[in-house]
Order: structure tokens, then C-alpha cells, then sequence
């Protein structure tokens, strides 16, 4: 059995953030990150029953930082609406508008094209300026927060 199961509740008093290393960490700011795990148990009869556990391992982190990770978090899903919905559901559509059924016309092609680009413009620029001190993205608690790293060893998985 690993420590990681009886993990107390996050503790009001969680230290440093751990992506800035500077401000003092909020519980109430904490980044949770669930993780589940097959456990093989003997069912009646001698046959096996297979179930999962939960386990929720909250990522110390001050307000800034999650502030700038929902900012993140909006950028993106903001230039994934762009790119697909507008890009090439607007090129798509400018096709058939303009041009019939002619799915190769360079018109909504072009559409296509620019406003992806332009996605992807806004992606980067967006997440440079929604991350002005380039703290780390809430995902990299996955490779680098030394409690997740030893549930992960000790066969949990996201």
C-alpha cells in the first residue's frame, strides 16, 4: 500500500506556491488533480472483482498563479473555437455561400487558412501576455510535483 492513500485533506496552511515558489499557497487556490487506480479484489465464489480507487492530490498554488492559469486555460479554449469553429466552419461555409458545391474553391480555403493562422497568432501572443512572469503551466505539476510523481510510480494514473 502506498502513503498515498491516506493522505489527509489539503491543510489550510499548504507552504509555497509550487509554480512561483514565492507567494504563500491558499487551499482555496490549491490545482486538484484526480487520480484513479485498478485495485483486483476476490469476488464471491473465488472469481476476481475489479474496482477503482480515487485519489485527489491538490497541487499547492497561490491566487496569482491561479488567476493566470484560468487566464491560460481561456486563451486556449478561446483559439481552439477560433480555429475550428470560425476557421474552417466560416471556410466551409463561405464555400457554399459563394460558390456552390465547389468544396476546392481557394475562396473559403483561403478563409480557412487565414483565421486559423490567425488562431494561432492569438494562441501564442495570448498566452504571452496572459503569462507575463511565464510560470508554468498547471499541467506540469504532472512531471514535476514530487507527490504526484510517486502516486504515478505507485501505479495511479490521471
Amino acid at each position: 500500500m502506498s502513503e498515498i492513500e491516506n493522505q489527509p485533506p489539503v491543510p489550510e496552511d499548504m507552504g509555497l506556491c509550487f509554480y512561483c515558489g514565492s507567494a504563500p499557497a491558499e487551499a482555496a487556490s490549491a490545482y486538484p488533480q484526480r487520480l484513479v487506480r485498478s485495485v483486483n479484489r476476490s469476488g464471491e465464489n473465488g472469481g476476481a472483482a475489479q474496482t477503482t480507487e480515487q485519489v485527489e492530490i491538490a497541487v499547492p498554488r497561490c491566487p496569482a498563479c491561479a488567476r493566470i492559469h484560468q487566464r491560460l486555460r481561456r486563451v486556449r479554449r478561446l483559439s481552439l473555437i477560433l480555429l475550428f469553429g470560425v476557421g474552417i466552419g466560416g471556410g466551409l461555409l463561405m464555400n457554399l455561400l459563394l460558390f456552390g458545391l465547389q468544396p476546392t474553391h481557394p475562396g473559403g480555403i483561403l478563409f480557412a487558412i487565414l483565421v486559423g493562422a490567425g488562431s494561432l497568432i492569438y494562441l501564442v501572443l495570448g498566452t504571452r501576455f496572459a503569462n507575463p512572469s511565464q510560470i508554468p503551466p498547471a499541467e506540469a505539476a504532472l512531471k514535476r510535483y514530487p507527490p504526484l510523481l510517486q502516486a504515478l510510480k505507485d501505479g495511479w494514473y490521471r
